[in-house]
């Protein structure tokens, strides 16, 4: 499969994969009869698939739990199911076939079809990026990561320094089945796919709400780049957003479809849906909570009795925690502490003091957002009130002039889904995405009330011309150097420091060598990554996500080293950094280059160097660095 020109394997594993998940979402809800027969073909196919992602995240799951995780058996899993499920997937195809014929002869106007040409075209060049692996950065970070080595692990194993890993990791899973049967570029594409489902699901969402041309207004707003959104950027990364995004979109389509019938197999599904995206990542565990608040008002509109309404809203907040309770299983099981790393005050939890819960809480509200602009943290937090509050004031507004229950519903789950995030997340718009899309799609469908479906696509067209001519300048370059290599006929350059050093520690270490990345966040501003090309055990020292590798003093330090048995450790040789924004408010912070430094100045030897890249190997004077701390205590 190597072999397979990443452009061509990509497209083909996704689609693939997309046709098995969706038949055995389809077998799923035959054999639990949780929808409702007055869904649309294509609103079919989008629950069908969704609940088939959802459900084949816990394949790799079980195979990690059971101690048997590898290639091979996801390989033979996947092939069992397959044969299992052949009539369900003959039926998919022909469906699928013949919504595909009807789609081709239903006539459109000649601004729709601009607008879906210049889309295809749009999508093909983020397509070609996305198919593109690098060195360095968000491809190389523990999305990918974790699969990786739970594959070579064979089981779901505590990732020391690895933080997010100890949270829900759904996507990953079908990450996990995508790198058995392909590579990693083509696990990476997963993710594009989850985005154009996320564009189709809002699609159908303005469709539902009665206006079809908001859709396309919406799809073309968010494919601008923006500071509170970026979705060109997020289609050609190995993350999850696009994916929860779609789960969320999925779940509030079916919802839709529940008010205009009354059946409760939809909110059992619309509650599936909300629980997979909170299996997807941590912070969409509020989609649920919203979905349930969305029930709530309609219920009450109805006048549904107290019972019932309580049996409903139970069924609602089962099945949206259910997907999730594997996950939390597994956490409790290798941190003792199922919400890791909340609660971690009152839960006692591995590799973390209530020290650096602080440190945690402190860097993601007030320092992983506007690292830019050089505020300090009293300016920080003035702002973060200060948006938080125009952005609920905003809601509050918005829920007051809009009429529509259902718009005024969204706004509302919106503003539900943003109002924790805010405390927690601080002003990183990233979390907000899902309530963000939601709000879109609310302003787009006002925006229909008051202009014909015409001047919502022409002005869809201009935004997406728009979005365009931005990406353009990053189009040229892809189209010119990495066609040929997406095409596989040149291969792709990995030439520069980081893969050869990737490509010295791979050959020239023991296989069961612990390697330390250290202090690449300081120097590179890479968190939780820069490991997935290096074959080994790997660990960073992260001062703001992690307290494996202790830094607030010189010798829990070199404890820990010697702890994780760290035999090489690579390092950015510049003599002094630049840190980040709230590094230097607290000791670890601080100390976190400098001890990287001193460790390998004062314990180790120079092995390999490439630019500003050096790996030190430890092996043999851990110990005696380690001695020499405790004497000169």
């Amino acid at each position: 499969m190597s072999s397979v020109p990443p452009l061509l394997l990509g497209p083909i594993l996704v689609l693939l994969l997309s046709w098995f998940m969706t038949a055995l979402g389809y077998r799923v809800v035959v054999l639990t009869g949780i929808i409702a027969p007055c869904l649309r073909v294509t609103e079919r196919g989008l629950v069908y698939l969704a609940i088939g992602a959802g459900v084949s995240q816990y394949l790799p799951f079980l195979l990690g739990s059971m101690g048997i995780l590898s290639i091979r058996n996801v390989k033979l899993a996947i092939a069992a199911l397959a044969l299992l499920l052949a009539r369900d997937l003959l039926h998919v195809a022909k469906v699928a076939a013949s919504e595909i014929r009807g789609l081709c002869r239903v006539p459109t106007q000649r601004w729709l079809t601009a607008w879906l040409l210049i889309l295809t075209a749009f999508g093909a060049t983020l397509l070609l990026r996305a198919s593109l692996m690098g060195s360095l950065g968000d491809d190389d970070g523990y999305h990918l990561l974790a699969p990786k080595r739970w594959l070579q692990s064979g089981t779901l194993e505590y990732l020391p320094t690895y933080t997010h890993t100890n949270a829900p990791m759904g996507f990953e899973m079908l990450y996990a089945i995508a790198l058995s049967l392909g590579n990693p570029a083509a696990a990476k594409l997963l993710h594009f796919g989850a985005g154009a489902l996320c564009l189709l699901a809002l699609f159908l969402c303005a469709k539902r709400l009665g206006h079809a041309a908001a859709g396309v207004l919406a799809i073309s707003c968010l494919l601008l780049e923006t500071p509170l959104f970026d979705l060109p950027v997020l289609f050609n990364l190995a993350y999850t957003d696009l994916a929860v995004c779609w789960l969320t979109l999925t779940s509030l389509l079916l919802w839709l479809i529940w008010l205009e019938h009354d059946s409760l197999p939809l909110l059992m599904g619309a509650a599936l849906c909300a629980g997979f995206a909170g299996s997807f990542k941590f912070t969409a565990l509020s989609v649920g909570a919203g979905l349930m608040l969305l029930v709530y008002r309609q219920l009450e509109r109805r006048n549904v009795p107290v019972r019932e309404m309580a049996v409903r809203l139970g069924t609602v907040g089962a099945l949206s925690a259910a997907p999730v309770l594997p996950w939390l299983w597994r956490n409790w099981r290798v941190t003792g502490n199922p919400v890791y790393p909340i609660l971690s005050t009152l839960l006692p939890t591995r590799d973390w003091s209530n020290e650096h819960a602080q440190i945690f809480s402190r860097f993601f509200r007030y320092y992983n957002w506007g690292q830019g602009y050089g505020l300090d943290f009293a300016t920080r937090k003035l702002v973060l009130i200060a948006v938080g509050a125009g952005v609920l004031g905003a809601y509050a507004i918005g829920f007051v002039l809009v009429k529509q229950p259902a718009l005024r519903d969204l706004l509302l789950f919106s503003a539900l889904l943003i109002a924790p995030a805010l405390p927690v997340t601080g002003l990183y718009f990233r979390f907000w995405l899902p309530a963000t899309i939601c709000t879109i799609l609310v302003t787009a469908c006002v925006f229909a009330r008051h202009f014909s479906a015409e001047r919502l696509i022409q002005a869809g067209l201009f935004l997406l011309l728009v979005s365009v001519v931005k990406w353009g300048r990053w189009a040229r370059y892809d189209v010119a150097s990495g066609l040929p290599v997406a095409l596989g006929l040149r291969e792709e350059r990995r030439d520069d420091q980081f893969w050869r050093t990737w490509r010295y520690v791979n050959e020239n270490t023991p296989q069961n060598a612990h390697v330390l990345m250290a202090a690449f966040y300081p120097a590179f501003q890479r968190s939780s990554g820069v490991a997935f090309w290096v074959d080994r055990a790997t660990y960073n020292t992260d001062s703001h996500l992690q307290d494996f590798i202790q830094l607030r003093t010189w010798d829990s330090f070199v404890s820990s080293v010697e702890k994780a048995k760290i035999d090489f450790v690579v390092v950015w040789n510049k003599a002094e950094i630049q840190l980040a924004p709230g590094f230097s408010s607290y000791p670890a912070g601080l100390n976190e280059y400098s001890f990287s430094r001193r460790l390998v100045d004062e314990c180790g030897s120079l092995v390999f160097r490439d630019g500003q890249l050096e790996v030190y190997r430890l092996a043999g004077a851990r110990g005696r660095c380690a001695a020499q701390t405790r004497s000169a205590l």
